[in-house]
């Protein structure tokens, strides 16, 4: 360090020697009162970057007093960008501060003015290439500079990072680490591995449109952020699931696998068929342009032919969808008859034996999922569907 030091030291008096010689043919100004920066070879020397300029003078006269190569305008400008400061108070003559790298004002390196807040190779201090009076200067010299100087300040220049990450928590809360349970809520066995999403001894509603008929589930979740703004909610999903057919949308995984586990996003469309098998939808309001805007969590096309088979399966995805800032999230189960089947593994006509899906790596941990899932009513046990939401990252243009 001590080495470098002397280095630049020798550099800067070559410089300032160079500065002296050269004074006279930038016509110095007329005036040399009130300047404080330094005598006559201060452009160079002072080491605490002075504050006026070498000759500039109180009104700035027509030279900078600056050293070689237009190192003029602030108060003090650092040499190689080695010191930024906050752009001290720019001179009261347009004048240059001392060259050398201790304290100074806003920001230089070779070819770079402070004052006035300049623009240039500096982006947040008073750098630039020529500006804040490099031949002269106006008469009230340079403008107190501020901000950070040359590249490698923090915030400024090329040197500074990315956005931080954006917190699922504050954006969407609630949503990260949500467990949606499709619980039942009568006693009464309807057998055949299903269970009763409607009250006890409450009919199931019955109308002429599918979308009314049965009973719906709704949970819903507000997104912060800025309105006008794209977020990207990238996620995984994992659970025990009734699978459906959908139609006019895209699957991506097209046909059921009994044993393994399930992709089930399928994107924009609607449910096939008007069957009794319940939905897992997500609507996206107001709609995204561009985007799908409703998408299903329990997915497979018509064509599959096992729109109807009595079986859940596991289910386990990623995915993601855009939404806006200010904007509303809502998931939605419906079935048409009011009647759901059970976890009962991958043969339950031999008997209902759970499926248990592996949680492992998701964050949160859902430490409050006990498997197997179990509703106890009276004297039954049922084996309800559910799911785990694992929002992973949310990104944003």
């Amino acid at each position: 360090m001590m080495k470098s030091l002397s280095l630049v030291s020798l550099a800067l008096a070559g410089i300032a020697v160079t500065a002296s010689c050269s004074q006279e043919s930038l016509n110095p100004g007329t005036t040399a009162s009130g300047a404080t920066g330094g005598a006559q070879n201060s452009a160079g020397q002072t080491a605490l970057g002075g504050s006026g300029g070498s000759t500039g003078g109180t009104t700035g006269g027509t030279g900078t007093g600056g050293a070689m190569m237009m190192m003029s305008g602030g108060t003090g400008g650092a040499m190689m960008m080695t010191s930024g400061g906050t752009g001290g108070t720019g001179g009261t003559a347009g004048g240059t501060g001392g060259s050398t790298p201790m304290t100074g004002g806003s920001a230089g390196m070779m070819m770079t003015t402070g004052g006035s807040a300049g623009t240039g190779m500096g982006v947040g201090g008073g750098a630039g290439m020529g500006t804040g009076g490099s031949s002269g200067g106006a008469p009230a010299g340079g403008s107190a500079g501020t901000g950070a100087g040359g590249m490698t300040m923090a915030g400024a220049g090329m040197g500074s990072g990315g956005a931080p990450p954006l917190d699922p928590a504050t954006l969407v809360p609630g949503l990260d680490g949500w467990y949606w349970e499709i619980s039942a809520t009568n006693g009464d066995d309807p057998g055949g591995n299903n269970y009763y999403l409607n009250e006890s001894n409450q009919q199931c509603p019955s109308t002429n449109s599918w979308a009314t008929t049965g009973v719906s589930r709704t949970k819903t979740f507000e997104m912060k952020g800025i309105a006008g703004t794209k977020y990207t909610i990238n996620f995984e999903v994992r659970g025990a699931m009734g699978l459906r057919c959908y139609t006019g949308g895209t699957a991506i995984q097209m046909q059921p696998a009994d044993t393994g586990p399930n992709n089930g996003w399928y994107v924009g469309g609607k449910q096939a068929n008007d069957s009794i098998w319940n939905t897992y939808e997500l609507d996206v309001s107001p709609a995204v342009t561009g985007e799908a805007n409703t998408y299903f969590l329990n997915g497979i096309p018509s064509t599959s032919n096992s729109c109807d088979k009595e079986l859940t399966y596991e289910v386990n995805f990623k995915a993601k969808f855009v939404v806006m800032g200010d904007s509303t999230l809502t998931f939605t189960t419906h079935d048409a008859n009011c009647k759901a089947q059970q976890n009962c593994g991958a043969t339950p006509a031999s008997g209902c034996v759970p499926r248990t899906i592996a949680l492992t790596g998701l964050s949160p941990a859902p430490t409050a999922v006990h498997q197997p899932v179990a509703n106890v009513i009276g004297a039954n046990t049922f084996y309800p569907q559910w799911l785990y939401f694992d929002v992973q990252s949310i990104t944003s243009p």
